[in-house]
């Protein structure tokens, strides 16, 4: 079956206004180009800061939530809505909610694996200092198939993708902020690795790169076929690609090569 994917990928700007003001237009456009899914990137509210994510983190329902909400139903497309900070005590959930064609919620995915790292000379992070870790999977049923959730550094851990595979997943749809230290570094090899390893069409879709922010985020969304094929590969700047895909390709690439059937849980 074809479908048509939109990867918005947008800059999060200081003034949060201004962010929802930008996701709009990109729907918009994403809508205008004859997409049926669209997908925005991680926390696109504000600029990632601990401060920042805290102070504009929003409730289930609050504005971002709402033109999301709004965006599906005027334009008629399922919104996988990149992922917002949702309060959650004295912290915050890295969420994405996903909406059908009539904007309704059919999903909510909050963040498994936190970006707790230091790399030598370069980007420091300890997200598990203001976010609490998700606890659940989700695969979402669509007329084009299964569609599977992920955020950002779950991209680094292959079992999440497999047993998202496992769930009946053929799209796997991935919001990101990759850091551009480890983008370059990484971005190119985990997108198509975690496309073969599973069998999908991953759309992985990052915000664009402002070199005055405090974290300068890689952008280069994209998107890879089952066999590892990159379809479409954006760069720095803001702005919407949309790809149409067949699914019937997942089926014929599980059909000839069929490693999910030739896994081995009892060795691993």
């Amino acid at each position: 079956m074809k479908c048509k994917m939109a990867l918005c990928q947008m800059v999060t700007r200081p003034d949060v206004q201004d962010n929802y003001d930008a996701a709009r237009n990109l729907l918009a456009e994403a809508a205008r180009q004859g997409a049926d899914i669209a997908i925005l990137p991680e926390i696109w509210t504000t600029r990632i800061t601990p401060k920042n994510c805290l102070e504009n983190a929003e409730t289930v329902g609050g504005p971002a939530y709402t033109l999301m909400q709004a965006a599906a139903k005027e334009h008629n497309m399922y919104i996988f809505g990149g992922s917002i900070p949702i309060a959650h005590g004295d912290k915050i959930d890295n969420t994405c909610f996903v909406f059908d064609r009539s904007g309704n919620e059919i999903g909510r995915y909050d963040k498994c694996h936190l970006y707790d790292i230091d790399v030598d000379g370069g980007v420091s992070s300890k997200e598990s200092a203001f976010v609490v870790p998700g606890n659940h999977q989700l695969v979402v049923d669509t007329e084009f198939g299964k569609v599977g959730v992920l955020i950002c550094y779950d991209l680094r851990f292959p079992s999440m993708f497999l047993k998202l595979a496992q769930l009946g997943a053929e799209m796997i749809v991935l919001p990101a902020a990759f850091h551009i230290q480890t983008g370059k570094a990484h971005w190119d090899f985990l997108t198509r690795a975690r496309a073969v390893d599973t069998q999908v069409f991953f759309a992985a879709v990052g915000c664009a790169t402002d070199h005055e922010a405090k974290f300068v985020t890689y952008g280069h969304s994209r998107l890879v076929d089952p066999w590892g094929e990159v379809l479409c590969e954006m760069g720095e700047e803001e702005g919407v690609a949309v790809v149409e895909i067949d699914t019937d390709r997942v089926k014929e690439i599980r059909r000839q090569l069929q490693s999910l059937q030739h896994q081995r849980p009892e060795l691993y």
